[in-house]
């Protein structure tokens, strides 16, 4: 496969890290039809979309946008899907941490409210 274009290397990465093209267009949040037209050069993707390209393709920035050094790292793999749910487990376990913590403060903030409207009267 040649990657003279952008749209071939975004290819040639997504093939080098196992990713259908569906499973990658999920990954950035868009459609399979727009990394379609990324990947055959019908339409170039967004600054924004381009530094997630190069982080979820394991790829350097550089080489995504010009060829040359930097490309997919074979020996970099995708994060495995278990990976992936482990970190969402201690986030939501972070999330249920922060909000008993919130109403914890919002407890409190009453509190010295009341005494500071005792101390007015």
């Amino acid at each position: 496969m040649t990657n003279e274009t952008l749209g071939a290397r975004v290819e040639q990465a997504r093939v080098a890290r196992g990713y259908s093209r569906n499973q990658l267009a999920q990954r950035l949040a868009i459609t399979s039809a727009t990394l379609k037209k990324w990947e055959t050069d019908k339409s170039d993707p967004r600054a924004n979309k381009l530094m997630m390209l190069s982080g979820v393709l394991g790829t350097d920035l550089h080489w995504l946008l010009e060829g040359g050094e930097g490309g997919p790292k074979a020996d970099t793999p995708a994060p495995s899907m278990g990976l992936v749910a482990q970190k969402i487990q201690q986030v939501q376990a972070l999330q249920t941490r922060l909000n008993a913590l919130v109403i914890e403060l919002e407890g409190d903030v009453a509190r010295v409210q009341r005494e500071i409207d005792s101390l007015d009267d």
